[in-house]
């Protein structure tokens, strides 16, 4: 107890201050024992301080390890999403580049009815106005009916004895009105696809629609011409084919259609550079 408090009590209380003066030493030295006890107890906890420490660093090394990994992750996928697109673009391009044709080149338009031209008027079929656009000989080798089966095995008797410079392939309609396999069908096309670039002929494949009520151009066309580089001429055919004012009937052109068809093939081959 300090001085003044002492003499404080001791003028009010006498004798008894003695007695506070007694309370108040055994409540400084309880305080100090229990400072001294609450100091020994956290001493062990207060020494880990290091360890906990090293904990963090760690885990905080950790997550800067797993942000570095993520990102490596994530700058790869992009890195093959760009080297994907950038070969699906030059797989698109080398199908819509074409070596200029030289000016005595022929061209071999080869198919069913729909390049012999039935329904059309003499000279009204589509090789006959291609020949007319580009100025080039263009050989109508189509055959009416004919299916793919059919055509692999002419189309190879063709190439034997004609050199084109340039294959325009419309084939499959017949397939598809008499259903048959599609697998085969699509076998058969590839199979005359290499005929020509066995020889170094480059060709155009048309594509035609399947038998549907709502007419689009069946898929097999763009899978052949993505699998080997040529160029495709999609909906031209199937857009004729919805109006009924370029139709003679159900499944062919008339003469509108079938200029209409050769000016589209006219303006690829133009775009292409063939002409």
């Amino acid at each position: 107890m300090s001085g003044n408090t002492r003499s404080f009590f001791l003028l009010f209380f006498g004798e008894k201050a003695s007695a506070f003066d007694d309370y108040f030493e055994t409540q400084t030295q309880t305080q100090t024992q229990t400072q001294t006890q609450t100091r020994n107890f956290l001493s062990p906890y207060l020494s880990l301080q290091l360890p906990f420490t090293l904990v963090a660093d760690f885990f905080m090394l950790h997550g800067k390890l797993t942000s570095f990994i993520l990102f490596l992750m994530v700058k790869l996928m992009i890195i093959r999403l760009l080297m994907l697109g950038l070969c699906v673009l030059l797989a698109s391009c080398s199908g819509d580049k074409l070596a200029p044709l030289t000016a005595s080149a022929e061209i071999l338009a080869f198919g069913d009815s729909l390049t012999y031209g039935k329904g059309a008027t003499e000279g009204g079929d589509y090789p006959a106005v291609l020949a007319e656009l580009t100025g080039l000989k263009v050989i109508n080798a189509g055959v009416s009916g004919e299916t793919t089966s059919q055509g692999l095995i002419r189309l190879s008797d063709l190439l034997d004895r004609e050199t084109p410079e340039l294959i325009i392939l419309l084939e499959g309609g017949n397939d598809f009105l008499r259903n048959h396999d599609i697998a085969k069908t699509k076998t058969n096309l590839a199979q005359m696809i290499e005929l020509a670039q066995a020889k170094s002929i480059p060709l155009v494949l048309i594509a035609v629609p399947k038998k549907s009520i709502f007419l689009s151009s069946a898929g097999l066309y763009s899978e052949l011409a993505e699998t080997y580089g040529v160029m495709l001429i999609e909906e031209a055919l199937t857009d004729l084919l919805k109006s009924p004012s370029m139709k003679s009937d159900s499944i062919h052109l008339n003469n509108s259609g079938y200029r209409a068809l050769a000016e589209a093939i006219y303006q690829r081959l133009g775009d292409a550079g063939a002409v």
